[in-house]
């Protein structure tokens, strides 16, 4: 098991960066039976890690598909103010600012190869929903801050993350892009010229997390032990940055 050792940034980059921590599963426990009608207890480790950030200043979000129903966000409040936690922003929307998501249902993946850092035990094959494919770093190749980037264009594909997409789609399985760039208007026609060139037309494209999403497949992505809070993979980007340029 990787080690859960609080690992605070010292970058100045991020003072214009979150770091999002999934509630169901990662702050807080989750029972399947009991679905969102009960809220369990905290989570240590990652309760102990979001104080930790807090307190050197780094902005902290709750990033849950509870914040796709209105009436679901107070109980989490409350919730968060029971654990001493400030009212943190929750959402379920990803956007250019994101630079680290903290949740059980990531695969955590290395930047640009496509390697899978998340160990087996941890992916589940049985897909009861929707599998989400980050596009920058993951599916796409990405270099953070370059010149070449400044543009938003789209990098050539991440051949083993792109050839694990083609066989998801032969099976009929839902595959989404979930990227912060559909956040943004104008890259809808950069996407999908992308989606067309490489034969991926058949892919939806959100930045929203929902319940029906099944697990996600990020390079931003820390993979948390569901119930449990240990770190699951290597902490390959112990000092989060922003991905995208302002």
């Amino acid at each position: 098991m990787a080690s859960t050792a609080n690992h605070t940034p010292t970058d100045n980059t991020l003072s214009k960066g979150w770091i999002a921590v999934d509630f169901d599963g990662t702050l807080a426990r989750y029972d399947v039976r009991r679905g969102t009608a009960v809220i369990g207890k905290a989570i240590e480790p990652t309760l102990a890690r979001v104080k930790h950030w807090l307190e050197a200043g780094i902005e902290v979000r709750i990033f849950t598909a509870r914040a796709s129903d209105p009436a679901l966000v107070p109980p989490v409040l409350q919730w968060l103010a029971e654990q001493g936690l400030p009212p943190l922003a929750i959402t379920h929307r990803r956007d250019n600012d994101l630079m680290q998501l903290w949740d059980d249902r990531v695969v955590q993946v290395e930047r640009n190869s496509g390697e899978v850092l998340t160990p087996k035990q941890y992916i589940s094959l049985d897909i009861a929903g929707w599998i989400g494919v980050e596009l920058d770093g993951t599916l796409a190749h990405y270099a953070l801050h370059s010149h070449q980037q400044q543009s938003l264009a789209i990098g050539a594909p991440v051949e083993k993350m792109y050839k694990r997409v083609q066989q998801w789609l032969m099976m009929d399985i839902d595959v989404r892009l979930f990227t912060a760039r559909a956040a943004d208007p104008r890259m809808d026609l950069v996407i999908a010229a992308w989606l067309k060139e490489h034969q991926l037309e058949k892919l939806k494209v959100t930045c929203e997390k929902n319940f029906a999403m099944a697990q996600f497949w990020d390079d931003c992505g820390i993979h948390v032990v569901s119930n449990n809070g240990e770190v699951a993979a290597p902490l390959h980007t112990l000092t989060p940055q922003r991905k995208y340029p302002q």
